[in-house]
């Protein structure tokens, strides 16, 4: 475990928020133009997409239709927390998960879809459509091998061969939709169908919608950039975004979408369209990032005043905003807290620091998993402390010869973090779940036990006339 170090009580600004409170934020000389909007729904507080509940973490499992990975398709499974065990959430009677009838069924050839776990052990997923021309392209090519078996056989043989073509041609004509998988695996409800065929990226949700952006474009250039509502009750609707060509929806915090805005003195967008691609890219990777908070109901934006240029990876953690930042010709991760205006100093890195925001069940994330000092470690921000790879992988008790770290994945209820091993062992390698006490929890465990051995030493001492410091020698 090594410590962060600190500075604490930078007074940026006056507190922005209480608890990230339920008002939206004034405007200001900072705030950006505000965008015109016509909503009629209200916005809990927004939280990033849970992976895990209490039954487990859920992912998309990879299998294929021969076995050996030729044909792929996705089922949602969950990691058992106790047992390491992976099962498909599906438990319909005699289903053999191998097709689009299986209830845990996601998706074909890439793992696009979002699993968002529910409280009383139901899942939702996401299914994000391909685009039209995708779609058309995929129903004319499988569906010649439907209409020529001869063609068929040839290409993709036997039963397995059949399957696949199968199911390549019904999911290319589905929509994006969101579907709830009930908490027993025996039904499978479509709950929402988003009008739209391009790309939603779902981002946080406040439990009775999820929040994202809908994104389309060629290449560097976004030709439509909005924020979308899917609510659970089957309504979708869309709301503009705030300069939408320089802005991208990273999560929400409190009652706010949090914002990345690429703030440049030029026109980037113009500065492409006219050809001139090398200065397009190089004042591209020059232009400063800005966070922003904004209620899309209200249309009010405001950008929060970091302390730092060359701004990057922002991440929300409930009142909390993680970020990296260039300082001196370094980079270093910092946490603003919303409710104090105030930004702690965190640990100096290299390379891409934040990777990812470990999700937790029950309480709001503590860990991210990042790059200090140019070597992969869970980063506590809470505590200000974090843990190698070799240092997770000590905690297990497994052969580190045979073991090797993938990821820590989630944080559950009870206080421990799930891991992902490769067995190295196997050929190919094959994955295993394993879980170890929550790191943060455990070094406060161990100081607490370190500092009452220590006082039980002192007492003894003083019992045998030692002098020992007054508070510990008085009973």
């Amino acid at each position: 475990m090594t410590k962060l170090r600190k500075a604490l009580g930078l007074a940026l600004v006056p507190v922005l928020l209480t608890a990230c409170g339920q008002n939206a934020p004034a405007a200001t000389p900072e705030t950006a133009d505000t965008a015109e909007t016509a909503v009629t729904w209200t916005m809990g507080n927004l939280e990033p997409l849970p992976w895990a509940n209490d039954r487990g973490y859920y992912f998309l499992e990879f299998h294929s239709f021969d076995g050996n990975g030729r044909w792929p398709y996705y089922l949602v499974s969950r990691v058992d927390f106790d047992t390491g065990e992976v099962t498909p959430v599906c438990n319909k009677p005699g289903c053999s998960h191998d097709g689009t009838d299986c209830l845990a069924f996601s998706d074909i050839n890439y793992a696009e879809d979002t699993i968002i776990p529910m409280e009383d052990g139901s899942v939702l997923l996401y299914h994000q459509a391909d685009s039209t021309e995708v779609s058309q392209d995929k129903q004319e090519q499988y569906g010649y091998y439907l209409d020529y078996e001869e063609a068929r056989v040839v290409e993709y043989p036997g039963e397995a061969g059949r399957k696949y073509v199968e199911a390549v041609y019904e999911s290319a004509g589905q929509p994006s939709y969101v579907d709830r998988i009930s908490a027993d695996g025996l039904t499978r409800e479509r709950l929402a169908v988003l009008p739209d065929d391009l790309g939603t990226y779902l981002k946080c949700w406040d439990g009775q919608a999820l929040y994202g952006s809908l994104l389309s474009g060629n290449l560097d250039i976004i030709t439509e950039n909005c924020g979308v509502r899917v609510g659970l009750d089957g309504k979708v609707s869309y709301f503009d975004l705030p300069d939408p060509y320089y802005t991208e929806v990273l999560s929400g915090c409190g009652p706010y979408l949090l914002l990345s805005h690429t703030s440049s003195p030029v026109d980037l967008r113009t500065m492409y369209l006219y050809g001139n691609y090398n200065a397009f890219y190089t004042l591209r990777e020059q232009a400063d990032q800005e966070c922003w908070l904004y209620d899309p109901v209200q249309g009010t934006t405001q950008k929060l005043d970091l302390p730092h240029e060359n701004l990057t990876n922002f991440v929300g953690m409930g009142d909390r905003i993680v970020y990296t930042a260039v300082e001196d010709g370094e980079q270093w991760i910092y946490i603003y807290d919303l409710t104090t205006g105030e930004t702690e100093l965190g640990i100096q890195g290299s390379g891409s620091m934040i990777i990812k925001l470990i999700p937790a069940v029950g309480r709001q994330p503590r860990y991210v998993w990042a790059y200090p000092q140019g070597q992969p470690a869970l980063v506590d921000i809470d505590t200000g402390n974090w843990w190698t790879s070799d240092e997770l992988m000590e905690m297990t008790g497994l052969d580190p010869g045979r073991y090797e770290l993938g990821n820590a994945l989630c944080e559950t209820r009870d206080g421990r973090l799930l891991l992902q091993l490769y067995d190295m062992s196997r050929i190919p390698t094959e994955n295993v779940y394993t879980t170890i006490p929550s790191p943060a929890l455990t070094e406060g465990l161990n100081l607490t036990q370190q500092a009452l051995e220590e006082e039980a030493r002192l007492l003894e001492k003083a019992a045998e006339g030692v002098d020992v410091p007054q508070e510990v020698a008085e009973p």
